[in-house]
């Protein structure tokens, strides 16, 4: 559980991270720059948020992935905080509903 909660937060950062450099104009062409650029976007993401190497997909599984994305569709994240804070709220839930506390 600790270990999918981890893996989301990853995602989560990741994609909010491609979502906000996209451009209005050229998304095809920004996008295949990201592509590839992941290891390097990889890097950016785990030294701003400090989430470890090993919490991250294998990069060229996640570029081939992503070539068939659509990442326009995603809304963006306000803030690495809201990414925070709904993180909890899963993890929470997740929690309450493995203990059998949610009613």
């Amino acid at each position: 559980l600790v270990k999918r909660c981890r893996i989301a937060k990853t995602h989560a950062y990741i994609m909010s991270h491609l979502k906000n450099e996209m451009p209005v104009f050229g998304k095809e062409a920004k996008m295949k720059q990201m592509i590839a650029n992941l290891p390097k976007i990889f890097q950016q993401i785990e030294r701003d948020t400090g989430i470890p190497a090993g919490d991250f997909p294998n990069v060229e599984e996640f570029q081939e992935k992503l070539k068939l994305f659509d990442i326009s569709k995603l809304q963006k994240a306000k803030s690495h905080g809201m990414i925070d804070a709904t993180l909890r709220r899963i993890w929470l839930l997740l929690t309450l509903t493995r203990t059998g506390n949610l009613i």
